[in-house]
């Protein structure tokens, strides 16, 4: 996985792209990946809070020269699998939207 996310970011070098990404966002990434259905409920917060917990690994993880190891993401993505299985509502959105959810949580992950 990290080293599609890696192949993913080398594609992301236009400053356009860092720029439009959620990074310094507390809300509305849940809007942009989670499609309008019946009975969404809280998904779009949850997954806004789920964005939250991820960035502030993701800067907790950064060395001081902006890079990141391996290990480190690892962690970032074991974070991600352990906090969509602990939420039922997430898991629920998991299984509704598939693999499609899922890649484009990563793709954001990559921009950020």
């Amino acid at each position: 996985i990290f080293h599609g996310v890696k192949t993913l970011t080398s594609d992301l070098r236009e400053m356009s792209e860092v720029s439009s990404s959620f990074l310094l966002s507390k809300k509305g990434i849940g809007a942009a990946l989670v499609p309008l259905m019946p009975q969404q409920g809280s998904a779009t917060t949850q997954v806004d809070n789920l964005w939250i917990k991820l960035v502030d690994s993701m800067r907790l993880e950064v060395d001081q020269q902006g890079q990141m190891s391996d290990a480190a993401a690892l962690k970032i993505l074991n974070r991600l699998n352990t906090e969509m299985e602990a939420a039922d509502q997430l898991r629920q959105l998991l299984h509704r939207l598939g693999s499609p959810f899922v890649q484009k949580l990563v793709y954001e992950m990559a921009k950020a």
